[in-house]
């Protein structure tokens, strides 16, 4: 099965906007996990280094 036919099965949306939907929940997902490893730096630093992430709280 190739890549467009995929997004065509799905995604209800047709045309242009199936891969703009596609586009931005990768960016929510890279989004969402950055946010993950930014808090899991920031607890490790806390608990095993006894320095936290600066700026940490504020992101």
């Amino acid at each position: 099965m190739s890549f467009a036919a995929w997004i065509k099965e799905h995604y209800d949306e047709k045309g242009p906007v199936a891969w703009l939907a596609l586009f931005l929940e990768g960016v929510s997902a890279l989004v969402l996990f950055g946010l993950m490893a930014l808090t899991c730096v920031d607890v490790v630093g806390r608990y095993l280094f006894n320095s936290p992430l600066h700026g940490g709280t504020e992101l």
